[in-house]
């Protein structure tokens, strides 16, 4: 690692959240670790944003402990790329406008940084407001790949990444965090911190950008851009098992994909990219349901389907349907 000062840029979109977006500030305020900056990027608010926190923090924003950024509505990726253009610390961080934060938030990375001076990244856990469940697991780059489990809120990095690998992408909006991160730790593997730091916002009031509609289109897009599609011809064997499935539903496959299947058959699809992308093989069976109730087979790389048939089944793994086919109830394995 390189000797310039241990500083840190936090970065902070915001878009008509004047009721949350100084509970944020706040947070960060408090900080134990004081060797940093916060740059507001208001998204074009029109709901007095940006006078409301010119009027309340103008001491900091005159020490340039805040850096208010006004610009036109452009959407999150373009108020975040913003603010890290203009940022001055060697290490960014980031804090949504409706989220908070532990006063030790800066010190637990900074502690990670002086304990590994040769590492890139680091992630730390949160805390889900509404449900009090923790979000913090060891890294796994498969599981990476399939849903993303590092929230960009705990999640910080050297400002030589965004010259490495660019900033975040517009064209996928909702995951554009988790297509940053995955870039990022597709040569770099973060430090999990394991401490938390963060009580993170998961009230779903509609105004979210993880609820956009766009969301799901996204989550395919960033999947097909990261995950390394399987070579070389598919196993009989496979195409066999999967086809006398009772959950592999071929028309259904062939109605729900069309869009995706580029002249392969639906088994074809399925076994070596859709599942990837997270198509499901037919509406009783949730593959994604099965990889996030099963880690290690997510872990292992591991076709859901595949998997339950040549030993989940056996070994009652369950979670992953969303309803019984009748034609289950004649199977006797």
């Amino acid at each position: 690692m390189d000797g310039a000062r241990l500083s840190f840029s936090v970065i902070m979109p915001t878009y008509n959240r004047a009721h949350s977006t100084c509970v944020a500030i706040e947070s960060l305020l408090r900080q134990t670790f004081r060797d940093f900056e916060l740059i507001v990027a208001d998204d074009g608010s029109t709901d007095g944003t940006a006078e409301l926190l010119k009027r309340r923090y103008v001491r900091e924003i005159a020490e340039k402990r805040i850096r208010l950024l006004e610009l036109p509505h452009g959407g999150v990726c373009t108020a975040r790329n913003a603010a890290i253009a203009e940022a001055a610390g060697t290490w960014i961080a980031y804090l949504d406008s409706d989220n908070a934060v532990s006063p030790d938030f800066l010190q637990t990375f900074a502690d990670g940084i002086a304990a590994h001076p040769e590492r890139r990244n680091f992630y730390a856990a949160l805390v889900r407001h509404c449900a009090g469940t923790v979000l913090d697991e060891p890294f796994s780059r498969s599981i990476l790949l399939k849903w993303n489990y590092i929230d960009i809120g705990v999640y910080c990095h050297h400002r030589d990444l965004i010259d490495e690998f660019g900033a975040f992408d517009p064209s996928v909006p909702g995951v554009e965090d988790w297509d940053l991160i995955l870039r990022h730790t597709s040569k770099y593997e973060p430090v999990r911190l394991g401490r938390i730091v963060q009580d993170y916002s998961d009230a779903k009031d509609g105004s979210r950008l993880s609820l956009n509609k766009l969301r799901l289109e996204s989550q395919r897009k960033v999947r097909r851009k990261h995950s390394l599609l399987p070579a070389g011809r598919l196993k009989a064997r496979d195409k066999a098992l999967v086809k006398s499935s009772p959950f592999f539903d071929e028309r259904w496959y062939a109605a729900a994909y069309a869009d995706q299947l580029d002249g392969m058959s639906p088994v074809e699809h399925y076994l070596s990219v859709g599942w990837l992308l997270d198509c499901d093989p037919g509406p009783f069976f949730s593959g994604m349901a099965y990889l996030k109730r099963n880690r290690d087979v997510a872990a292992g790389n591991v076709n859901p389907l595949l998997h339950y048939e040549r030993q989940g089944r056996a070994e009652g793994r369950t979670g992953f349907l969303r309803r019984v086919p009748s034609a289950l109830s004649l199977r006797t394995e």
